[in-house]
This record gives structure tokens, C-alpha cells and sequence, in this order.
């Protein structure tokens, strides 16, 4: 007997997409599935729209208020039979054999794999990719996730995974995802498949889509600050025996939260990666000027301007200066 796979659906107000993603599944070459939907709180008629399937001995209709999607996931997870967990966002498609070649490739995985990935690059090899031991490295497996563009309605996942790490974030209607991978990668392997198993229709008021402003910045604000409790810096010493190498990827964390995401809301969790990166290499002139740079933004005058001191010291010559001043330049202009 093949193993169960749970198929999570949760739906709002998706009356007219919900029924193509159950026939998606319905559709698998892979036969024993279970098709959960969970319908928060729609106020059209969804329910009207899949009364046809309500029959059928392989699919459960729950409805319940509205609580957002972390919350339609865990109703899902909690019910769930099956061995291995599937999601499905009901405005996307899973293709055929999706969930076949997913569990083929768990059976000859060993336990410590927990979820497999697929991307939409058809080409190459499975990757492997091991558990994360700091949030550095947490950041760049799902940067190469991201790379094969992965979406998570392409992942398949060991039951044990939630089990270990916990349920959604119910808190978050955006980068539920992302946390949830970030406890995942802690604890366990994954593989990436470099094949196409989904399609993504992305209806034009989806809540990727529609989402305000403030309410992203919230949550990446959410997400990162999660982020280092999840990973400690009192367990990252343990992981990583070269305390060099452990304050390079702090330096490099913390510098890419600064050049890409420009979120003033995140300074004070920069400034803290730049503070650990001076700890473990204090004649590492960059980490310096980055701080002092990052405080200047904070408001902190007197600590940037003895950061900025220690930086100028620290430097070897004129033109190494010169050179990280103008990679500073790029991002905001300012004067110490």
C-alpha cells in the first residue's frame, strides 16, 4: 500500500478556481490522496461550487470563520491522515504527476529529508541541501529556493516535520511561508527537484497582490526579528567552530538586510548584526563603518560618530575607505 498524502486546501472566496484546483489533485497519477478543503470564512459561494464533491470518500469540507490562511493550514494539518503533507493555494494547479515522482523521491531519501521542493527549472540534478545552522545560512537556502523559483504549493512534506517544528504562525497573513521554512531548515534536510509540478494562476485581487504596504513591512519586520530567536547566536557558537566564518556571515546578513529591504523598522536588528560581527572580528574595518552608517540612520550620532573613529583606524589605506564610502553612497547618501 502506498503511503497517504494529505492535499490542504485553503480557500476564500475562490468559488470560481477552488473546483479546477480539487480536480487537479483528483487528477494525480499518484492515487492515495486525501483532499482537505478549508474554507475561512468565504461570503460567495463556494460551497455551492464544490457540493458535487462532498460525496466522494477522498475529500472533507471544513468551514470556519476567518482567521487567514496560516489558520486554514493548521485546521487542515490537525485532521490530516497522511503520512506526507501537500498545500494548495486554490487559485493554483498541481500537474499530474506532481505528487508521484515527490514521494518516489522521499522513498529513496533518508529520514533526515524532510521536505521535498520542486522549482520550474527542468533541467540538472535534485539538489541536496542540508539543515541550517545559522540564520545566514538559513537566508541563502531559500535564496536558492527562490533561485528555482519555488513556490510552496510545490512542496511535499513528512508529517513529522509539523510535528517537530510546529504549525503556521497564525500572527502572519504574509510570509507565513517563509517562517514556517526558516523552523523547518533547522531541524531538517531538503531536496529540491529542478522540475515543474504546479501552475500559479495569481488572480489579480490574491492577497500577494492586494497586500498594503505597511502590512508587508510588518511582516518582514515579524519575520526577521523571528528569525533570530529561532536562531540564537548562543546555539550558532555551538554550530560553528570558526568564530571568523560565524562573523563574516552576520557581516553578511546584516548588509544585505540593509541594501535590500531599506526598512527603517529593521535598523535596530542591522545594527545588532554589525554589533556581533565587531565581537567576533574586532579589526574587521567594514563591520565598523556599517554600523556607524546604520546608527547615523538611528539617530544614534554619538555612537555612529565613535564607530565611524574606530572604522577610520581599523581601515589600511585611503582607498579602502574610498571604496566601502561609495558602496554606502549607493545605498542612501549621508555624511559623517
Amino acid at each position: 500500500m502506498e503511503p497517504l498524502v494529505s492535499v490542504i486546501i485553503p480557500t476564500y472566496n475562490r468559488a470560481e478556481y477552488v473546483c479546477d484546483a480539487i480536480e487537479s489533485v483528483l487528477n494525480q497519477t499518484y492515487k492515495n490522496i486525501e483532499i482537505i478543503v478549508v474554507d475561512d470564512g468565504s461570503t460567495d459561494d463556494t460551497k455551492e461550487w464544490i457540493k458535487k464533491y462532498l460525496s466522494s470518500s477522498k475529500l472533507k469540507y471544513i468551514y470556519q470563520e476567518n482567521r487567514g490562511v496560516s489558520s486554514a493550514r493548521n485546521t487542515g494539518i490537525k485532521i490530516a491522515k497522511g503520512e506526507y503533507l501537500a498545500f494548495l493555494d486554490s487559485d493554483d494547479l498541481f500537474l499530474p504527476k506532481k505528487i508521484e515522482l515527490q514521494v518516489k523521491e522521499f522513498k529513496k531519501s533518508p529520514l533526515s529529508v524532510g521536505i521535498i521542493f520542486t522549482g520550474v527549472v527542468e533541467s540538472g540534478e535534485t539538489i541536496y541541501i542540508p539543515r541550517a545552522r545559522t540564520r545566514f545560512e538559513a537566508i541563502n537556502k531559500l535564496n536558492l529556493l527562490i533561485k528555482y523559483k519555488s513556490a510552496f504549493s510545490t512542496n511535499l512534506h513528512r508529517k513529522v516535520v509539523f510535528e517537530k517544528v510546529g504549525l503556521f504562525d497564525e500572527n502572519l497573513r504574509l510570509k507565513e511561508d517563509i517562517e514556517f521554512l526558516w523552523r523547518a531548515l533547522k531541524y531538517f534536510d531538503v531536496k529540491l527537484m529542478p522540475i515543474n509540478s504546479i501552475r500559479k494562476r495569481n488572480p489579480s485581487d490574491s492577497l500577494s497582490n492586494s497586500a498594503q504596504y505597511k502590512e508587508n513591512v510588518a511582516s518582514w519586520v515579524y519575520v526577521m526579528n523571528k528569525l533570530c530567536k529561532i536562531y540564537p547566536l548562543e546555539e550558532e557558537i555551538k554550530e560553528i567552530d570558526s568564530k571568523a566564518e560565524l562573523g563574516m556571515q552576520h557581516f553578511y546578513w546584516g548588509r544585505c538586510l540593509l541594501m535590500e529591504l531599506r526598512v527603517k523598522e529593521l535598523y535596530p536588528v542591522i545594527r545588532e548584526e554589525f554589533l556581533i560581527t565587531t565581537k567576533f572580528l574586532p579589526n574587521f574595518a567594514p563591520a565598523y563603518l556599517f554600523l556607524a552608517f546604520v546608527e547615523k540612520l538611528m539617530g544614534l550620532t554619538y555612537a555612529s560618530e565613535e564607530h565611524f573613529k574606530l572604522a577610520l583606524k581599523k581601515f589600511k589605506s585611503i582607498n579602502e575607505i574610498q571604496k566601502w564610502l561609495e558602496t554606502l553612497k549607493f545605498q542612501q547618501s549621508i555624511s559623517f
